[in-house]
């Protein structure tokens, strides 16, 4: 509505269906009849399982190949054969290598909805792994494995940090000395900030009994 009152452009709406088994009732509409209040809304449904695949190849679409592995397949060939195929077709057709490596990435990842992914890992290879979808889909994946490593490690290191501190300063106070007891009920505890609550309970405990009998009730 905002975009007709800016531009006076025809909106045309659209609903794409990737799955053959969605939107079987959409019957390309709604509407409601309220007094005053009436609102007809309509699109156009697009079921890819109902569009001819072959005839995609026929054409310059080269972008819509990528959504051929979802489209209407022959009655004899199965789910996993029509992706091999349509696989195939891409690597017959004389494109440029990086227009042709990342069709093949895009196939395959759609194929994803109809299919369990551990069906068609075979596909995964050759030239599709050296398109730049995939350098940057892996390159993204190493950066993000990179920083929670990073930010794995320093909590880590907290929480040693955290469990040294505590252990002083119950033997500063206490003199528990090397209490392998209080040292494996520490190390046990994952959570920093609980380990925390319990350094200042550590410096402020009237005893060791105390102390002990928060660690004990928290853990629970």
């Amino acid at each position: 509505g905002r975009c007709f009152e800016k531009y006076g452009l025809p909106i045309l709406s659209y609903t794409i269906y990737m799955d053959e088994n969605a939107g079987g009732n959409d019957p390309g509409g709604y509407s409601q009849k309220f007094p005053g209040h009436n609102i007809e809304i309509e699109y156009q449904v697009i079921r890819l399982s109902k569009l001819d695949g072959e005839s995609i190849f026929e054409t310059q679409e080269t972008s819509l190949m990528a959504f051929t592995p979802l489209m209407k397949r022959p009655e004899d060939v199965s789910k996993v054969q029509w992706i091999e195929r349509c696989r195939e077709r891409v690597l017959s057709l004389q494109l440029d290598p990086e227009v042709q490596n990342n069709l093949l990435l895009w196939q395959w990842i759609l194929s994803g909805v109809i299919v369990d992914l551990a069906e068609i890992e075979h596909l995964m290879r050759g030239p599709m792994i050296e398109s730049s979808t995939y350098r940057s889909i892996l390159q993204q994946g190493i950066e993000q494995g990179i920083e929670q490593g990073i930010e794995q490690g320093i909590g880590r290191g907290e929480r040693k940090s955290t469990i040294k501190s505590i252990l002083k300063v119950l033997d500063t106070r206490f003199h528990i000395g090397t209490d392998q007891t209080l040292q494996l009920a520490l190390d046990d505890i994952e959570d920093l900030q609980r380990l925390e609550t319990l350094f200042e309970t550590a410096l402020h405990a009237e005893s060791l009994a105390v102390f002990i009998q928060t660690l004990v009730i928290n853990g629970k």
